[in-house]
């Protein structure tokens, strides 16, 4: 509850009625005029409930497409004809790359132009 009065409470610096830094020369704050509809603040309560439910659907699902193929180890040794380290190795291959994935793709998810700008 601390945290929403924090959240609820936070103004954001403004220097010249801008925020605090610009281009990259330290932090950069996200302001919102009041009526600004990308304002999650304004955001719909029934938007919000689909935004939360997307959100809630593509985690179960990540969870579950990551220990999905366990279940088929039994079947998957003797339809192959492996042992149970390779059987295995796809569970354990998908939880190490979405480990070591997000090391660079979360960063490079924060810049602005990646692919698409044009200079």
């Amino acid at each position: 509850m601390e945290a929403w009065r924090q959240y609820n409470a936070f103004q954001a610096p403004l220097v010249d009625g801008a925020p605090l830094a610009k281009d990259g020369a330290g932090p950069t704050y996200v302001a919102f005029e009041l009526a600004d509809p990308a304002n999650p603040k304004n955001w719909s309560t029934a938007y919000k409930s689909v935004v939360v439910a997307q959100l809630s659907f593509l985690t179960l699902s990540l969870t579950y497409a990551s220990s999905a193929s366990s279940s088929a180890k039994d079947g998957m040794m003797k339809e192959f004809g492996c042992n149970e380290v390779v059987a295995t190795a796809s569970t354990g291959l998908f939880l190490l790359a979405m480990g070591i994935g997000a090391m660079p793709f979360a960063p490079l998810s924060e810049r602005r132009c990646l692919f698409s700008c044009k200079k």
